[in-house]
This record gives C-alpha cells, sequence and structure tokens, in this order.
C-alpha cells in the first residue's frame, strides 16, 4: 500500500501554520487541480482528493490534534473519513460568494446545491423538474479584465398563461389507477408497480384540455436574460443560473441554466493562469547597452519597460499586476515579457567598421590576459 504523505507537505505549509495559511493553500491546490478543470487526469484528480483530505483533517482543530500527535494512524488503518459531499460548503466558506452570482464552486464546476429530483410525487400533486438548459457566451481576452454583463435571448419553456400552468380545467380522476398515478399488477408470487399508461403518473386527466400548451402546462417561449461573468474568468469555465432554466410541471422546480464561457485567444498575449505573457524586440546594440521601450497593454495603455544593459536574448522581465484579474479575488497577475534580440543581417559600411573595432579589441584583450596566464605559468 502506497504511504500516504504528511498532511502539511500535502498543502505546502508549516507545522505551525495558522487557518488563513491553511485555506489559502487549500484554496490555491483547489483550483489547479479540480477535476472538472483538468478533465481525464487522473493525477490532477489524485492530488485535489488529496489535498482535500487534508483541509479536512488540518482545518478541524481536534482532528489537526489527533494528527499531531500520532500521524495517519489517529484515524486507524482505513484513514479518515473524507466528506466529498460537503465541498460546496467548503468552497463557499473559503471563495464566499460573488455580486450577483452564485459561489465560485457554482462558476468552476456547475455547483451542486440544489438536488434535481425528476419526477415529484404521485397523483394530483406530482411534477416534473423542467430541464436544464445551456448556452455558450464567447469573450475576447481583454474582456476578461472587467466584471462584463451580457444580455441575451434564450428560448425556454414557461408557465402556461392560458392556463396557469395546470395543462387544463375540470381534472377527473384517472379510471385506471384511481388517481394514483401506478398501476399494480402480479406476477407469479411477486407484486409489481409501473408508471399509469392512461394518465402518465398525474393520477387525474382534465375534462378540457388547454388548447395553447395541449395538456402540457407550459409554452415554449423567449426570455432575455442578464448573465453577470466574473473577472478573470477562464476559457471553458461555467457559470450556473439557478432557476433559468425551464419550467417544471405541477410541483416540479425550474431547471437551471449553465453557461459556458470561451476565451478567445489574443494574437499579442499568451494567457498563463492570471498571469499575460507577451514580446518585446530589441536591437542588439539596446541589449548590451540597455534602454528603455513602450509597448501596448492588453487593455491598450502604454507601459514602459526598462531593458537592463547585457540582458540576453530570451530574457524575461515582469511589470507586476499588468495581468489578468484572479477570480477569486488575490488581486491582479504579472505580465511577463519575454525580449528578443534583433540581429541585423545588413548593417552599414560605418557599423561594420565599428563592429571590427570591438572584434579587433576583444582579440587583443583576450591575447593580453593569455600572455599574463602563461608567465604565472
Amino acid at each position: 500500500m502506497m504511504t500516504k504523505r504528511d498532511y502539511y507537505e500535502v498543502l505546502g505549509v508549516s507545522k505551525s501554520a495558522a487557518q488563513d495559511e491553511i485555506k489559502k493553500a487549500y484554496r490555491q491546490l483547489a483550483l489547479k487541480f479540480h477535476p472538472d478543470k483538468n478533465p481525464g487526469d487522473k493525477s490532477a484528480e489524485e492530488k485535489f482528493k488529496e489535498a482535500t483530505e487534508a483541509y479536512q483533517i488540518l482545518s478541524d482543530a481536534e482532528k489537526r490534534r489527533q494528527y499531531d500527535q500520532y500521524g495517519h494512524q489517529a484515524f486507524g488503518p482505513q484513514g479518515p473519513q473524507v466528506d466529498y459531499s460537503n465541498l460546496e460548503d467548503i468552497f463557499s466558506e473559503i471563495f464566499g460568494r460573488s455580486s450577483g452570482m452564485e459561489s465560485i464552486f457554482d462558476v468552476f464546476f456547475g455547483g451542486g446545491g440544489r438536488e434535481r429530483r425528476g419526477q415529484r410525487g404521485r397523483g394530483a400533486h406530482a411534477g416534473t423538474d423542467g430541464a436544464d438548459l445551456q448556452l455558450e457566451i464567447a469573450l475576447n481576452l481583454a474582456d476578461v479584465l472587467e466584471t462584463q454583463e451580457k444580455h441575451i435571448e434564450i428560448a425556454r419553456l414557461e408557465s402556461c398563461e392560458d392556463c396557469n400552468g395546470a395543462g387544463g380545467s375540470g381534472r377527473r380522476e384517472c379510471p385506471d389507477c384511481g388517481g394514483r398515478g401506478q398501476v399494480a399488477y402480479r406476477q407469479g408470487f411477486f407484486s409489481f408497480a409501473s408508471t399509469c399508461r392512461r394518465c402518465g403518473g398525474a393520477g387525474s386527466s382534465f375534462k378540457t384540455t388547454c388548447s395553447n400548451c395541449r395538456g402540457d402546462g407550459r409554452k415554449r417561449a423567449k426570455r432575455r436574460i442578464t448573465v453577470k461573468i466574473p473577472a478573470g474568468v477562464d476559457d471553458g469555465m461555467r457559470l450556473r443560473l439557478r432557476g433559468e432554466g425551464d419550467a417544471g410541471t405541477g410541483s416540479g422546480d425550474r431547471g437551471d441554466l449553465y453557461v459556458l464561457v470561451r476565451v478567445h485567444p489574443h494574437p499579442g498575449f499568451e494567457r498563463q493562469d492570471h498571469h499575460l505573457l507577451t514580446e518585446v524586440s530589441v536591437h542588439y546594440v539596446d541589449a548590451i547597452l540597455g534602454t528603455d521601450v513602450e509597448i501596448r497593454g492588453l487593455s491598450d495603455e502604454t507601459l514602459a519597460v526598462k531593458i537592463p544593459p547585457g540582458t540576453q536574448h530570451g530574457a524575461l522581465l515582469r511589470l507586476r499586476q499588468k495581468g489578468l484579474p484572479s477570480i477569486d479575488g488575490r488581486g491582479l497577475g504579472d505580465l511577463l515579457v519575454r525580449v528578443s534580440v534583433e540581429i541585423p543581417k545588413n548593417i552599414s559600411a560605418r557599423e561594420r567598421q565599428l563592429l571590427h573595432e570591438i572584434q579587433d579589441a576583444r582579440a587583443a584583450q583576450k591575447g593580453f590576459f593569455s600572455k599574463v596566464k602563461d608567465a604565472l605559468g
């Protein structure tokens, strides 16, 4: 059996770490390794589970005391009982709630708060939950800098206005199931029950069926809604809008609307989490002597970049807090500037002459030091 790693090592904190440090460490690991952000990556899934187990132990004062005293043996050979069903509560505690949005747990992973129960009950009060809907919204990378509000039109099932969602009038008990919504039958020594075919499990039917919705109680209609997209959102993230899906029937709940966010790549910037990477070309003379250059930021602002003397090709310079906002409110990332040193193919006669002079001077200097080395033996 594989040996468990130390919980403090898993989270990357010291054994004297305060709860705030433990919470911060888990937050970073959870965002990085959650399976919904790493589909099909078993390694990421295992790291997420490992970090969650470590957090649930170290964030509980009593369990942490036991672990500090006895190590993994404190929880027996089977290890601690890790409750993955309360992850939404953990994420809500750590990340808080976004203004006008569901929890960060919903934003990243589609949530898990409302249990979808499908069909509700039998008979006169039977109902079915409305279906969840999905759509995509496309953003440019620059849109990620600020919270966006998108006004979109969707087609969804709404409660029929003519019959107020009832489906008809003059409800009467189904003669086949006696209002139970199920029909019982025997096969040998066993009794079985199945949904009544005549009433579809409703337990009743209408004397007069609504002509507008044809008895369904719902009618498809177009609705305009506002989707609030948090700053720092990444490509592939899903936003969950509770109760914005299809209407249910009877006592059923309305479904949810899931918005898949697509962030188009930018020709001049590469995204690295909440950091950005861009490139600047510098003449070889400026790379040797040093200079100041200006570049355009993601929002088209002018940024000054200092090129230190002796800068090498491929060097990375960092402009702090000039990147993207972190979706969990941890501030701005950095802008990394990769230096590309230009070596001209064609130079003037004067430039060639100066370079030869430099070359001769370097050769003479090299020869001098060789003579000194030989003299010193």
